[in-house]
């Protein structure tokens, strides 16, 4: 995203506090107004066993294969210029809201929350 580029991504988990939810298109060729920044790929939750090596309440995203084909060929098949939006949005996505000064911005509302609670809760000794 960051480089400029249609990114293609999977609808579950970390990549969703960057993509671009709500904006997600039916029919990826959508009219510039309905362009997205990403292009998410459904994707459905499953629990990993510790008979396969994994710790238990672990779980993973199961991509659609189908829905995945289909949304390569829709970014392969649109105009250019599209692809070129698309780029343009992701990295813009990426620099407004990831930027080092952006992430201060939001640890520095976080942490002055958590400071506030703190000096709201009583002690162990409930003074």
């Amino acid at each position: 995203m960051a480089m400029g580029l249609p990114t293609i991504t999977t609808d579950w988990g970390g990549s969703t506090e960057f993509t671009s939810q709500g904006s997600i298109p039916i029919a990826i060729n959508a009219t510039r107004r309905g362009i997205p920044a990403t292009y998410p790929v459904n994707a459905t939750t499953v629990e990993l066993s510790s008979d396969d090596g994994f710790e238990s309440n672990m779980r993973m995203a199961a991509v659609s294969i189908p829905h995945t084909v289909e949304v390569l060929r829709q970014v392969y098949e649109q105009p250019p210029e599209v692809n070129q939006e698309v780029g343009r949005r992701a990295r813009e996505t990426i620099v407004h809201q990831f930027s080092q000064a952006s992430t201060t911005d939001l640890m520095t509302v976080r942490l002055a929350a958590i400071a506030h609670k703190l000096r709201c809760e009583p002690d162990d000794e409930g003074s």
